[in-house]
């Protein structure tokens, strides 16, 4: 069981969804609005609870607990962590990227479907060229790099062929748990605001597993103080959820070989964007500066952008 990495070297892409159809009629959101919306949603704590920090994060691999299905052998639940105020910035400038590309909302699996942007007119990537892509991809990558990444990955082949009792899906809530606390304690070592955790819906026994680890969380750490499953495609808090499933997505697609093999893997340049905030004596410098890079990184060849390389052998 491990934390999201510590280093960016040891980082590896990400989860299955429903295919999106495009409402018939949807308004298309300016920045502003979309911040305003988040505003607002983040305000309905007040009278509660004061909530600064706010947890966002997605699941990837947890489609089979046997560990059977291709890309369940080492599932994933992470996301990031900002303040409130930051989270506002953050929506300004993911709807400025989406709404730039004529993308309504952001799903890997969709993102990732080639058979689609080939062959399918209704998707909003038809026809979308390699350096458009990847473009698309790194300007989001260099929004989501602003928060701090937190989140937990789990070796369950392995679990599983060790004949392990425990449920596998509380081993990864505790460890998420875990390392959101250290990361509060890295990140905001004063701070002792009420901690809120935002996730995207899901079945009843994963949110009944969810709620039971949380209430034993929240009884060690009393700032650990809601959570909510939401409709990732309605809800006003929805935005930074887009950016949970890519990173959760981008962490999974190597996290078993990773894990399996026992060695740190290099990162590759995506990375860097998505975890530019994980040290906390590293500035996470300005978004609008990373928009701007993305375009020269997406120049670069494949292998320079996407290619996960072993360490070699001596």
């Amino acid at each position: 069981m491990n934390s999201f990495p510590s280093n960016t070297k040891s980082v590896l892409l990400l989860k299955p969804r429903k295919p999106y159809r495009l409402p018939a009629k949807r308004a298309r959101r300016t920045p502003q609005q979309q911040a305003n919306e988040f505003a607002e949603w983040a305000s309905l704590f007040a009278g509660k609870v004061f909530v600064n920090l706010v947890v966002y994060a997605d699941e990837s691999g947890t489609h089979d607990r046997a560990a059977k299905e291709p890309g369940s052998e080492a599932p994933v639940f992470g996301g990031y962590i900002g303040d409130v105020k930051d989270w506002k910035i953050f929506c300004i400038h993911w709807q400025s990227v989406l709404n730039k590309y004529g993308i309504p909302f952001f799903h890997y699996r969709e993102f990732n479907s080639l058979r689609d942007t080939e062959h399918n007119p209704t998707s909003p990537y038809f026809q979308w060229g390699e350096l458009k892509r990847d473009t698309f991809l790194f300007e989001l990558a260099a929004v989501a790099g602003g928060q701090v990444p937190v989140g937990s990955i789990m070796n369950l082949k392995d679990f599983v062929n060790k004949g392990e009792m425990d449920d596998p899906f509380e081993v990864v809530f505790h460890a998420f748990f875990a390392g959101v606390h250290d990361t509060i304690k890295l990140h905001w070592p004063r701070n002792s605001d009420q901690v809120s955790f935002v996730l995207d819906n899901n079945n009843s026994e994963w949110i009944k597993t969810f709620r039971k680890v949380f209430n034993e969380w929240s009884t060690r750490e009393p700032r650990f103080s809601s959570f909510s499953f939401v409709d990732g495609k309605k809800d006003p808090a929805y935005m930074p959820l887009q950016a949970a499933d890519l990173i959760a997505y981008r962490v999974r697609k190597g996290a078993y070989q990773r894990l399996s093999g026992g060695q740190r893997l290099d990162a590759c340049l995506l990375d860097h964007f998505l975890f530019r905030h994980n040290d906390p004596k590293m500035r996470k410098g300005d978004t609008y500066a990373y928009r701007e890079s993305a375009g020269r990184a997406a120049k670069k060849s494949w292998k320079e952008k996407f290619e996960i390389k072993r360490p070699s052998k001596h």
